[in-house]
């Protein structure tokens, strides 16, 4: 019986290592992403430009783009 036991704990031990070690990691690659660039220049040449008529879009579209231009 004290060998069962002692197994159990054996088993139990390695199970919570080896669950911990799968968490840890998948927090890890959840939280470590690469953050494609952005080229900001672009954006404000394509809203600068002349020819966009921005009264044609909705109040969605209009929010985008003061988000965007950071205002």
């Amino acid at each position: 019986m004290l060998t069962y036991i002692i197994l159990l704990w054996i088993i139990g031990t390695v199970g919570c290592i080896w669950l911990l070690a799968n968490l840890v990691y998948l927090f890890i690659e959840e939280n470590t992403y690469e953050i494609e660039p952005t080229d900001w220049s672009a954006i404000d040449q394509m809203l600068r430009h002349k020819d966009v008529n921005f009264d044609d879009y909705d109040e969605e579209m209009e929010n985008l783009r003061k988000r965007l231009r950071g205002v």
